[in-house]
Protein backbone atom coordinates (compact mmCIF):
# COMPACT_ATOMS: atom_id res chain seq x y z
CA UNK A 1 0.00 0.00 0.00
CA UNK A 2 2.90 2.28 1.28
CA UNK A 3 4.58 1.53 -2.15
CA UNK A 4 1.51 2.15 -4.26
CA UNK A 5 0.85 5.63 -2.26
CA UNK A 6 4.78 6.77 -2.74
CA UNK A 7 4.24 5.86 -6.86
CA UNK A 8 1.09 7.81 -7.27
CA UNK A 9 2.85 10.94 -5.38
CA UNK A 10 6.32 10.55 -7.18
CA UNK A 11 4.53 10.27 -10.85
CA UNK A 12 2.36 13.30 -9.38
CA UNK A 13 5.44 14.98 -8.73
CA UNK A 14 7.25 14.67 -11.52
CA UNK A 15 5.02 15.43 -14.21
CA UNK A 16 3.84 18.85 -12.36
CA UNK A 17 7.70 19.64 -11.91
CA UNK A 18 8.28 18.46 -16.21
CA UNK A 19 5.35 20.15 -17.35
CA UNK A 20 6.31 23.95 -15.67
CA UNK A 21 9.93 23.04 -16.42
CA UNK A 22 9.07 22.44 -20.59
CA UNK A 23 6.96 25.67 -20.60
CA UNK A 24 9.94 27.96 -18.81
CA UNK A 25 12.10 26.49 -20.70
CA UNK A 26 10.64 27.52 -24.05
CA UNK A 27 10.34 30.69 -22.59
CA UNK A 28 13.61 31.62 -21.63
CA UNK A 29 14.72 30.00 -25.07
CA UNK A 30 12.53 32.16 -26.89
CA UNK A 31 10.99 29.57 -28.50
CA UNK A 32 7.39 30.17 -27.17
CA UNK A 33 5.61 33.25 -28.37
CA UNK A 34 1.97 32.65 -26.62
CA UNK A 35 2.62 34.72 -23.90
CA UNK A 36 4.96 36.98 -25.24
CA UNK A 37 2.22 40.16 -24.33
CA UNK A 38 2.84 39.13 -20.43
CA UNK A 39 6.08 37.15 -20.13
CA UNK A 40 8.54 40.25 -21.60
CA UNK A 41 12.16 40.82 -21.14
CA UNK A 42 13.02 44.21 -19.26
CA UNK A 43 15.76 45.61 -17.26
CA UNK A 44 15.70 44.90 -13.43
CA UNK A 45 15.45 47.63 -10.57
CA UNK A 46 17.88 49.44 -9.00
CA UNK A 47 20.65 48.07 -11.53
CA UNK A 48 20.49 44.81 -10.17
CA UNK A 49 21.27 43.41 -12.92
CA UNK A 50 23.32 44.06 -16.35
CA UNK A 51 21.13 42.19 -18.31
CA UNK A 52 17.33 42.22 -19.15
CA UNK A 53 15.40 39.47 -17.67
CA UNK A 54 11.76 37.61 -18.16
CA UNK A 55 9.24 39.12 -16.08
CA UNK A 56 5.84 37.18 -14.79
CA UNK A 57 6.77 33.72 -14.21
CA UNK A 58 3.86 34.02 -12.13
CA UNK A 59 1.57 33.30 -15.23
CA UNK A 60 2.71 29.90 -15.00
CA UNK A 61 3.87 28.85 -11.67
CA UNK A 62 0.04 29.99 -10.39
CA UNK A 63 -1.27 28.87 -13.70
CA UNK A 64 -0.77 25.52 -13.41
CA UNK A 65 -1.45 25.42 -9.52
CA UNK A 66 -4.60 27.02 -10.54
CA UNK A 67 -5.76 24.42 -12.86
CA UNK A 68 -3.88 21.56 -11.16
CA UNK A 69 -5.40 22.18 -7.72
CA UNK A 70 -8.70 22.66 -8.51
CA UNK A 71 -8.62 20.06 -10.74
CA UNK A 72 -8.27 17.62 -8.05
CA UNK A 73 -10.42 19.71 -5.27
CA UNK A 74 -13.87 19.01 -7.71
CA UNK A 75 -12.22 15.43 -8.00
CA UNK A 76 -10.90 13.93 -4.69
CA UNK A 77 -11.91 16.66 -1.98
CA UNK A 78 -14.64 14.95 -0.19
CA UNK A 79 -12.34 11.91 -0.01
CA UNK A 80 -9.17 13.96 1.42
CA UNK A 81 -9.59 13.55 5.37
CA UNK A 82 -7.81 16.79 7.05
CA UNK A 83 -8.20 18.05 10.30
CA UNK A 84 -9.53 21.75 9.08
CA UNK A 85 -13.08 22.57 9.25
CA UNK A 86 -12.71 23.96 5.92
CA UNK A 87 -16.53 25.93 5.11
CA UNK A 88 -16.74 26.49 1.21
CA UNK A 89 -13.21 25.97 -0.12
CA UNK A 90 -14.31 27.52 -3.33
CA UNK A 91 -13.43 30.55 -1.67
CA UNK A 92 -9.58 29.77 -1.92
CA UNK A 93 -9.23 28.93 -5.47
CA UNK A 94 -11.80 32.02 -6.41
CA UNK A 95 -9.44 34.32 -4.32
CA UNK A 96 -5.95 33.27 -5.54
CA UNK A 97 -7.17 33.60 -9.34
CA UNK A 98 -8.46 37.41 -8.67
CA UNK A 99 -5.30 37.85 -7.12
CA UNK A 100 -3.86 36.36 -10.20
CA UNK A 101 -5.65 38.29 -12.48
CA UNK A 102 -5.82 41.61 -10.88
CA UNK A 103 -1.57 41.26 -10.61
CA UNK A 104 -1.86 40.38 -14.37
CA UNK A 105 -3.79 43.55 -15.07
CA UNK A 106 -1.88 46.00 -12.94
CA UNK A 107 1.38 44.69 -14.57
CA UNK A 108 -0.28 46.42 -17.99
CA UNK A 109 -2.15 49.57 -16.11
CA UNK A 110 -0.46 50.16 -12.81
CA UNK A 111 -2.97 50.36 -10.27
CA UNK A 112 -2.37 52.49 -7.18
CA UNK A 113 -0.49 50.56 -4.08
CA UNK A 114 -3.61 51.13 -2.22
CA UNK A 115 -6.48 49.78 -4.62
CA UNK A 116 -4.19 46.96 -5.11
CA UNK A 117 -4.32 47.16 -0.67
CA UNK A 118 -8.35 47.26 -0.87
CA UNK A 119 -8.71 44.37 -3.04
CA UNK A 120 -6.38 42.53 -1.03
CA UNK A 121 -8.36 42.92 1.99
CA UNK A 122 -11.48 42.40 0.63
CA UNK A 123 -10.29 38.97 -0.75
CA UNK A 124 -8.65 37.73 3.09
CA UNK A 125 -12.13 38.99 4.48
CA UNK A 126 -13.99 36.76 2.33
CA UNK A 127 -11.16 34.14 3.15
CA UNK A 128 -12.27 34.24 6.92
CA UNK A 129 -15.12 31.20 5.87
CA UNK A 130 -11.89 29.38 5.11
CA UNK A 131 -10.67 29.57 9.13
CA UNK A 132 -12.85 28.13 12.14
CA UNK A 133 -12.76 30.69 14.60
CA UNK A 134 -12.05 30.78 17.85
CA UNK A 135 -8.38 30.91 16.96
CA UNK A 136 -7.40 32.88 20.40
CA UNK A 137 -9.05 32.67 23.70
CA UNK A 138 -12.64 34.45 23.47
CA UNK A 139 -12.39 35.38 26.89
CA UNK A 140 -9.03 37.78 26.28
CA UNK A 141 -9.61 38.58 22.29
CA UNK A 142 -13.04 38.17 21.12
CA UNK A 143 -14.23 37.27 17.77
CA UNK A 144 -14.08 40.55 15.96
CA UNK A 145 -11.03 41.21 17.39
CA UNK A 146 -9.40 38.03 16.27
CA UNK A 147 -11.01 38.58 12.62
CA UNK A 148 -8.93 41.88 12.58
CA UNK A 149 -5.89 40.07 13.74
CA UNK A 150 -6.24 37.49 11.00
CA UNK A 151 -6.86 40.17 8.44
CA UNK A 152 -3.97 42.31 9.01
CA UNK A 153 -1.87 39.04 9.54
CA UNK A 154 -2.96 37.38 5.87
CA UNK A 155 -2.31 40.52 4.13
CA UNK A 156 1.28 41.34 5.77
CA UNK A 157 2.11 38.33 4.53
CA UNK A 158 0.67 38.26 1.14
CA UNK A 159 2.80 42.00 0.71
CA UNK A 160 6.19 40.43 2.75
CA UNK A 161 5.95 37.31 -0.20
CA UNK A 162 6.01 40.40 -2.70
CA UNK A 163 9.05 41.87 -1.57
CA UNK A 164 11.10 38.83 -0.83
CA UNK A 165 10.35 38.18 -5.27
CA UNK A 166 13.57 40.71 -5.47
CA UNK A 167 17.08 38.82 -5.74
CA UNK A 168 17.91 35.74 -7.56
CA UNK A 169 16.55 32.72 -6.35
CA UNK A 170 15.30 34.42 -2.96
CA UNK A 171 11.62 33.39 -3.10
CA UNK A 172 12.41 30.14 -4.80
CA UNK A 173 14.37 29.00 -1.96
CA UNK A 174 12.32 30.82 0.85
CA UNK A 175 9.21 29.31 -0.89
CA UNK A 176 10.55 25.65 -1.36
CA UNK A 177 12.20 25.45 2.41
CA UNK A 178 8.80 27.04 4.09
CA UNK A 179 6.16 24.07 2.31
CA UNK A 180 8.85 21.43 2.89
CA UNK A 181 9.22 21.87 6.43
CA UNK A 182 5.51 21.81 6.41
CA UNK A 183 5.45 18.83 4.81
CA UNK A 184 8.07 17.14 6.89
CA UNK A 185 6.47 18.70 9.93
CA UNK A 186 3.02 17.49 9.42
CA UNK A 187 3.95 13.70 8.31
CA UNK A 188 6.47 12.96 11.25
CA UNK A 189 4.07 14.76 13.87
CA UNK A 190 0.99 13.02 11.89
CA UNK A 191 -1.03 16.37 11.08
CA UNK A 192 -3.48 15.24 8.44
CA UNK A 193 -3.68 18.91 7.09
CA UNK A 194 -4.85 20.67 3.87
CA UNK A 195 -1.16 22.21 4.11
CA UNK A 196 0.45 18.77 3.26
CA UNK A 197 -1.87 18.08 0.08
CA UNK A 198 -0.96 22.36 -0.75
CA UNK A 199 2.43 22.13 -0.27
CA UNK A 200 3.10 19.01 -2.33
CA UNK A 201 0.89 20.59 -5.17
CA UNK A 202 3.20 24.35 -5.66
CA UNK A 203 6.43 22.44 -4.39
CA UNK A 204 7.17 20.89 -7.98
CA UNK A 205 6.12 24.03 -9.41
CA UNK A 206 8.33 26.08 -7.44
CA UNK A 207 11.41 23.88 -8.37
CA UNK A 208 11.11 24.32 -12.02
CA UNK A 209 10.94 28.22 -11.29
CA UNK A 210 13.60 28.06 -9.30
CA UNK A 211 16.25 26.39 -12.08
CA UNK A 212 15.69 29.48 -14.49
CA UNK A 213 15.06 31.88 -10.93
CA UNK A 214 18.94 31.24 -9.54
CA UNK A 215 21.86 33.46 -9.87
CA UNK A 216 22.19 34.54 -12.25
CA UNK A 217 18.22 34.66 -12.72
CA UNK A 218 16.65 34.16 -16.26
CA UNK A 219 13.38 34.94 -15.08
CA UNK A 220 11.11 36.20 -11.88
CA UNK A 221 7.99 35.74 -10.70
CA UNK A 222 6.69 39.30 -10.41
CA UNK A 223 3.50 40.10 -8.43
CA UNK A 224 1.78 37.63 -10.93
CA UNK A 225 3.33 34.81 -8.81
CA UNK A 226 4.55 36.96 -5.21
CA UNK A 227 1.07 37.68 -4.26
CA UNK A 228 -1.21 34.83 -5.27
CA UNK A 229 1.71 32.77 -3.41
CA UNK A 230 1.76 35.24 -0.37
CA UNK A 231 -1.77 34.74 -0.30
CA UNK A 232 -1.20 30.80 -0.17
CA UNK A 233 1.48 30.99 2.66
CA UNK A 234 -0.47 33.45 4.47
CA UNK A 235 -3.21 30.38 3.99
CA UNK A 236 -1.10 27.74 5.60
CA UNK A 237 0.71 29.68 8.58
CA UNK A 238 -3.12 29.91 9.68
CA UNK A 239 -4.00 26.57 9.09
CA UNK A 240 -0.48 25.92 11.36
CA UNK A 241 -2.18 28.17 14.56
CA UNK A 242 -5.81 25.72 14.30
CA UNK A 243 -3.97 22.60 15.12
CA UNK A 244 -2.39 24.33 17.71
CA UNK A 245 1.14 24.19 16.94
CA UNK A 246 2.09 27.99 17.66
CA UNK A 247 6.10 27.45 17.73
CA UNK A 248 6.17 26.46 13.87
CA UNK A 249 3.53 28.84 13.43
CA UNK A 250 5.89 31.44 14.61
CA UNK A 251 9.05 29.54 13.37
CA UNK A 252 8.49 29.20 9.74
CA UNK A 253 8.54 32.39 8.23
CA UNK A 254 10.19 34.24 11.05
CA UNK A 255 13.31 35.85 9.29
CA UNK A 256 11.54 37.96 6.68
CA UNK A 257 8.74 38.83 9.35
CA UNK A 258 11.65 40.49 11.35
CA UNK A 259 13.66 42.12 8.59
CA UNK A 260 10.41 43.37 6.37
CA UNK A 261 8.99 44.70 9.83
CA UNK A 262 12.12 46.62 10.85
CA UNK A 263 12.86 47.77 7.36
CA UNK A 264 9.16 49.26 7.36
CA UNK A 265 9.21 50.92 10.94
CA UNK A 266 12.41 52.77 9.36
CA UNK A 267 11.00 53.66 5.87
CA UNK A 268 7.71 55.05 7.52
CA UNK A 269 9.84 57.26 10.59
CA UNK A 270 12.02 58.55 7.60
CA UNK A 271 8.40 59.98 5.70
CA UNK A 272 7.77 57.60 3.21
CA UNK A 273 5.05 55.31 2.30
CA UNK A 274 5.18 51.41 3.07
CA UNK A 275 5.05 50.84 -0.28
CA UNK A 276 8.08 53.05 -1.71
CA UNK A 277 10.31 51.52 -3.68
CA UNK A 278 13.49 52.08 -1.99
CA UNK A 279 14.94 48.31 -1.97
CA UNK A 280 16.02 48.92 1.58
CA UNK A 281 14.97 45.64 2.93
CA UNK A 282 17.94 43.78 4.56
CA UNK A 283 18.27 40.60 3.00
CA UNK A 284 19.26 42.99 -0.55
CA UNK A 285 21.98 45.15 1.45
CA UNK A 286 24.81 42.24 1.10
CA UNK A 287 23.88 42.51 -2.70
CA UNK A 288 23.03 46.31 -3.33
CA UNK A 289 25.53 47.60 -0.41
CA UNK A 290 28.20 44.76 0.24
CA UNK A 291 28.85 44.13 -3.61
CA UNK A 292 28.22 40.06 -2.53
CA UNK A 293 26.77 37.96 -5.26
CA UNK A 294 23.03 36.79 -4.99
CA UNK A 295 24.72 33.33 -3.74
CA UNK A 296 25.81 34.84 -0.51
CA UNK A 297 21.97 35.64 0.95
CA UNK A 298 20.42 32.71 -0.28
CA UNK A 299 23.19 30.30 1.24
CA UNK A 300 21.91 31.90 4.39
CA UNK A 301 18.40 31.08 3.95
CA UNK A 302 19.13 27.88 2.63
CA UNK A 303 21.18 26.95 5.96
CA UNK A 304 17.90 28.47 8.11
CA UNK A 305 15.45 26.35 6.76
CA UNK A 306 17.53 22.86 6.50
CA UNK A 307 18.62 23.17 10.09
CA UNK A 308 15.04 24.00 10.83
CA UNK A 309 14.10 20.35 9.17
CA UNK A 310 16.99 19.16 10.97
CA UNK A 311 15.67 20.74 14.09
CA UNK A 312 11.98 19.09 14.28
CA UNK A 313 13.49 16.07 13.05
CA UNK A 314 15.31 16.04 16.40
CA UNK A 315 12.99 17.42 18.23
CA UNK A 316 10.21 14.10 17.12
CA UNK A 317 12.82 11.25 18.13
CA UNK A 318 14.07 12.63 21.13
CA UNK A 319 10.26 13.90 22.49
CA UNK A 320 11.24 17.68 22.95
CA UNK A 321 9.38 20.62 23.21
CA UNK A 322 8.75 22.54 20.07
CA UNK A 323 9.95 25.49 21.70
CA UNK A 324 13.03 24.38 20.85
CA UNK A 325 11.89 24.76 17.40
CA UNK A 326 11.30 28.56 18.16
CA UNK A 327 14.53 28.93 19.83
CA UNK A 328 16.13 28.11 16.94
CA UNK A 329 14.14 30.11 14.67
CA UNK A 330 14.45 33.17 16.87
CA UNK A 331 18.44 32.99 17.03
CA UNK A 332 18.98 31.73 13.39
CA UNK A 333 16.99 35.17 12.37
CA UNK A 334 18.49 37.51 14.43
CA UNK A 335 22.12 36.42 13.32
CA UNK A 336 21.17 36.58 9.78
CA UNK A 337 19.56 39.90 10.58
CA UNK A 338 22.84 41.00 12.33
CA UNK A 339 25.23 39.69 9.29
CA UNK A 340 22.79 41.62 6.73
CA UNK A 341 22.28 44.70 8.62
CA UNK A 342 25.69 45.08 8.89
CA UNK A 343 26.01 45.96 4.67
CA UNK A 344 23.28 48.42 5.38
CA UNK A 345 25.31 50.51 8.28
CA UNK A 346 28.55 50.38 6.77
CA UNK A 347 27.29 52.63 4.66
CA UNK A 348 25.52 55.24 6.67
Amino acid sequence: MFDKIFLYYSSFFITNFLLCFIILKLIVSNKLKFFKKIIIKKNSDYKMHSHKIYQNAGVIVIGFFLIVSTLLYLSFYKDINITENISRPIIFFISVLILYIMSIYDFKKNLHPIFRLIIQITLVYASLTLIEFPILPVEYFPLKVQYLIVIVFWVYIINIVNFVDGLDGLIGITAIGFFSNIVIFSLIFKISSINVHISILIIPFILAFLIFNKPKAKIFLNDVGSIPLGYIMGFCLLNIVQNNNWYFFISLFLYFILDVTFTLIIKIKKGYYPWARLFDYLFLQPVLKGKKTHWYVLKHIFLYYFLMSFIIIVIYFYQLNNIYLFIYSLISSLIIFYKFNNFNLKKN
